[in-house]
């Protein structure tokens, strides 16, 4: 855990309080007279009167401010996430990690879930006719929160402008929210429904709480609120906690679910006191659980950590994992007060353990980080970078050809394609200035980006048998298609990769990486050989490898899925460029990487006809020797086919290919 999330580690476990909260909140309100979660459409026992009133007398406070205290949290993490990716790729982030899940919700997910509960009650309906028909339309459960957050980010991102959070702005703030939250249920009552559940009634607490958040980080508030403002925001909340109940008695209301008409919205008096008394638990008492968390909250621990990490994912999928428990419950013969913590408690350990299963909600996405090592040397500086499931290691024969010729060093990249791009180029800016990139495989994709992003920090490129689109093979080897599919299930992938690593063991494993780069383990220096074995040894036992490196793959399929785009990243590389490819490479064809040469007439293409994916352990030499002559502003050396013949067919590059030899 890096320093940054250590500091900010009281935000995420008050968030993963937080989900686990509306997990057992939601379990709750599905067998209440009330209402505000799906279940209670079927529910088959409520509760009595007496647990009803306790019931509404816990989770009602609860309910006027924990949306908008997860939109705070969400605000106080915007600044640096936009730092790191950029406003357009902050964006594109959200967009997956946010549009995608509620849009699976609204069309597909949340709506099974409520069809199921349905035929469980005896109701014949379908799956379309709860689709189409019930109301709301593209209802998506909790998930509403994820299409709001998302259509927030857009403006307050994009218009980048803000102010400082002061203590002072927290009153103009409270008076904000309950005016324009008054007006605004003049239209949308509290509860009331819209198209894709967008509970327009509560976007005053929500828009206001999300650039609250954004302007608190600006004032350092994520790291430590100050003591006055939480001591302060700490007694206008309790207080007004404990003035509720004796507020509602005061004004008539005896039965919730019976009287709360005029709170909802409308010209009533009750609805702008409502409204008031939201605002101020929404604003104040967000801050004041920040400060609290900051001071209170301080677990650590691997389990811990793996429950922190996994709170998104338990959010988005808490719908179907209530609506399938509560459904299931159904014939249990017990009332609603003892089947409702029931299910809550269930959902919340299913929801975590199910979350932890799904990466790509679970936050797990690798993240990027260079780990540099100087090999010293006389000359320009050359930087390695390493392919997929590489390391500093796989350069480990070429680094001893280049060091007469130039200062070496290598990177071990941990990290997907996108946010390895960031970080290599931040490290270059920082740390070594102009270089000259040799990247292999995914490598070489990187270098490619970071040469056509930031060209004052590349002199030259060399791409070794670098990733490129060829849909063609995989079309072609139907077994390559399913494997390739099976590992790109998240969770499947990860599991198949282990059970084949623990059957064959850790030398066979890194034989057959070998063999698939077209390396003969055995021509290997032994101690190489050694290292290799070692590697995998290490990495099998260390939590995450797996998901990092499938993360990662999948990361860089998504860049070749999109060929045109990267054909015009290559194509506004302004440095020298040359393609080194095998000839025997069984992972990408040397037909493409001929296609790509003529696409590119401007560079040298080198073809090394013994060599597969990884000829810098195949033939460390002729690759040293290529580098070095480009460092020496020389021609790459002729070889016996330069002269353009040979054994290459139509698809050969017409006046850019050499051939260098054994």
């Amino acid at each position: 855990m890096t320093s940054e999330r250590r500091r900010l580690a009281h935000l995420d476990d008050l968030r993963t309080l937080l989900v686990a909260w509306v997990i057992g909140g939601h379990a709750l309100l599905g067998y209440s007279a009330v209402g505000g979660w799906a279940f209670h459409e079927v529910r088959d026992v409520g509760y009595p009167p007496g647990v009803e009133t306790v019931l509404v007398a816990i989770l009602g406070p609860s309910g006027l401010f924990v949306i908008g205290l997860f939109f705070f949290v969400a605000g106080l993490f915007v600044a640096p996430a936009v730092a790191r990716h950029g406003k357009v790729g902050y964006l594109r982030d959200r967009t997956l990690r946010l549009g995608l899940p509620w849009l699976l919700s609204a069309v597909l997910v949340w709506p099974a879930s409520v069809w199921v509960a349905y035929r469980a009650a005896g109701r014949d309906v379908s799956f379309w006719w709860v689709l189409t028909h019930r109301h709301p339309l593209l209802d998506s459960g909790s998930l509403w929160f994820a299409l709001v957050l998302l259509l927030f980010s857009v403006p307050v991102v994009l218009w980048g402008e803000g102010f400082t959070l002061r203590g002072g702005y927290l009153v103009v703030a409270v008076v904000l929210v309950a005016l324009v939250s008054f007006v605004v249920r003049l239209w949308w009552p509290a509860r009331s429904g819209q198209v894709a559940d967008l509970h327009l009634w509560q976007w005053p607490q929500c828009l206001g709480l999300f650039v609250l958040g954004v302007a608190a980080r600006r004032a350092g508030w994520e790291g430590h609120v100050p003591d006055r403002v939480r001591r302060l925001c700490g007694a206008a909340t309790l207080a007004t906690l404990l003035l509720l109940p004796v507020l509602a008695l005061a004004s008539g209301l005896r039965d919730v679910a019976r009287d709360s008409g005029p709170y909802l919205g409308g010209w009533h008096w009750q609805a702008l006191a409502l409204a008031a008394v939201e605002a101020i638990l929404v604003v104040l008492g967000s801050v004041w659980l920040v400060g609290l968390a900051e001071r209170r909250i301080a677990w650590t621990g691997p389990r811990w950590t793996r429950w922190s990490r996994n709170a998104f994912a338990a959010f988005v999928i808490q719908g179907p994992v209530l609506m399938v428990l509560a459904s299931a419950l159904r014939p249990l013969p017990a009332p609603a007060w003892v089947k409702a913590p029931l299910v809550g408690a269930m959902a919340i350990v299913a929801c975590w353990w199910i979350g932890g299963r799904l990466p790509f909600l679970a936050g797990d996405r690798p993240r990027a980080r260079v780990e540099p090592v100087d090999h010293g040397g006389t000359g320009p500086a050359v930087v390695l970078v390493h392919g997929v499931g590489g390391s500093a290691l796989d350069w480990a024969l070429l680094v001893p050809e280049l060091r007469p010729h130039a200062h070496v060093r290598t990177v071990d990249l941990h990290g997907d394609v996108h946010r390895s791009v960031a970080a290599l180029a931040r490290y270059l800016r920082e740390e070594t200035g102009p270089v000259t990139l040799v990247g292999n495989s995914m490598g070489a994709l990187i270098g490619v980006e970071v040469a056509a992003r930031h060209p004052e920090l590349v002199r030259a490129l060399v791409l070794l048998d670098p990733a490129l689109p060829d849909a063609g093979r995989i079309v072609s080897s139907p077994a390559t298609a399913l494997l390739l599919a099976l590992h790109g299930v998240p969770g499947l992938g990860e599991r198949l990769r282990r059970r084949r690593r623990d059957r064959i063991g850790a030398e066979a494993t890194a034989r057959e990486s070998l063999e698939l780069g077209g390396v003969d383990p055995d021509s290997l220096p032994p101690d190489l050989l050694a290292q290799f074995v070692a590697r995998v040894a290490t990495r099998a036992e260390t939590p995450g490898t797996d998901r990092a490196f499938l993360g990662t793959s999948r990361s860089l399929a998504r860049r070749l899925a999109r060929p045109r785009r990267y054909d015009a990243v290559m194509s506004a590389v302004s440095a020298p460029v040359v393609l080194v490819h095998g000839a025997r490479d069984q992972l990408v064809p040397v037909a493409a990487a001929r296609r790509t040469a003529r696409r590119h007439p401007g560079w040298r293409y080198v073809e090394l006809p013994d060599a597969g994916h990884l000829p810098h352990l195949q033939d460390p030499v002729a690759v040293g020797r290529i580098v070095a002559d480009l460092l020496a502003g020389t021609p790459a050396p002729d070889g016996p086919d330069a002269d353009g013949g040979g054994p290459f067919g139509p698809d050969r590059p017409t006046d850019t290919r050499e051939t260098v030899g054994p």
